[in-house]
């Protein structure tokens, strides 16, 4: 059965021909594609005011077929929908969330419900990426299964394989959702953590953040994707991996950094929301990705 795609823009505003390397690459591949009046839209740092970003996103989560939503860009907007979907949005069938960024909004509200979704490449991003995480991503559109991800990672702590449900994304938007109904439980599962022009020491806050809320220390694993531009302006302060791996240490979780998801080139896609298993010597996999049980709904039973 092929799944259809619909690219809208549910946060920031589309950059014009942003979306032309996608669109180009999913119709030779015969992958029927709607692209939604957000993306030709803009209204500030929006792509359009929350009506129509809603609605549109609404409407895909109705669809009676099983589909794809795939965000056309990040920036910032989603969290101004969460508080808005309605039960009906979730009860005609599983639909694959998929993007990065300001999309951890929704991927965390949809994880927390019980829905896997896509962590990678957005619409407007993917023409970026080497030819290997283009065809990641494809396989992923395909609702099929990629295989696992190995990596070497820069600092690794792991000292023995771990196995949990994976959640996270950008680290900012993970921290604005604490206190809020929309961020998944954390207790014994792997979180992946990124961000883009964040300096140090708002890292640090970040993650001590995650500390005191007491959800850090719940993890079985943190798995750190790239920190994209965010050096220290004064020469005098600790970079960014040292910061990351001193709160990470500090609050007793085992870690490895250096994963290829993020603000970068080679952006791998992943799910989220599924079970993970994690090994020490730097490779994951995903035994709780069943894309050919999705189009009856998810849970799968």
């Amino acid at each position: 059965m092929i799944r259809g795609i619909h690219i809208l823009a549910a946060s920031g505003p589309v950059p014009e021909g942003g979306l032309e390397a996608a669109q180009r690459d999913l119709a030779s591949l015969r992958l029927p594609v709607a692209v939604k009046p957000s993306c030709s839209m803009k209204k500030g740092y929006l792509a359009a005011d929350d009506g129509v970003r809603l609605d549109e996103l609404q409407a895909s989560l109705r669809a009676p077929e099983p589909l794809t939503i795939w965000c056309a860009r990040g920036g910032y907007g989603l969290m101004r929908l969460l508080p808005r979907l309605e039960e009906e949005d979730f009860s005609h069938g599983f639909k694959l969330v998929a993007g990065f960024s300001d999309v951890t909004a929704l991927h965390a509200a949809l994880n927390a419900r019980g829905w896997p979704s896509l962590h990678g490449p957005l619409a407007t991003s993917y023409a970026r990426e080497p030819g290997d995480s283009q065809r990641r991503m494809i396989r992923y559109l395909r609702w099929k299964d990629p295989g696992p991800i190995a990596w070497t990672p820069g600092v690794n702590t792991l000292k023995s394989t771990i196995e949990g449900k994976i959640y996270g994304g950008n680290l900012t938007v993970l921290c604005h959702l604490v206190g809020t109904p929309f961020l998944p439980g954390l207790t014994g599962a792997i979180l992946f953590i990124e961000d883009v022009n964040e300096e140090p020491y708002r890292v640090d806050r970040m993650l001590t953040h995650l500390m005191l809320a007491g959800l850090l220390q719940r993890c079985a694993a943190v798995i750190v994707g790239a920190f994209t531009h965010c050096e220290p302006k004064n020469p005098e302060h600790p970079p960014v991996h040292e910061v990351i791996a001193e709160r990470l240490t500090a609050a007793g979780v085992p870690f490895a950094t250096g994963f290829p998801a993020g603000h970068l080139s080679g952006n791998l896609a992943f799910p989220l929301g599924v079970t993970a298993r994690l090994s020490s010597s730097g490779m994951i996999e995903f035994p709780g990705w069943r894309p050919d049980e999705f189009s009856a709904g998810y849970p799968a039973s």
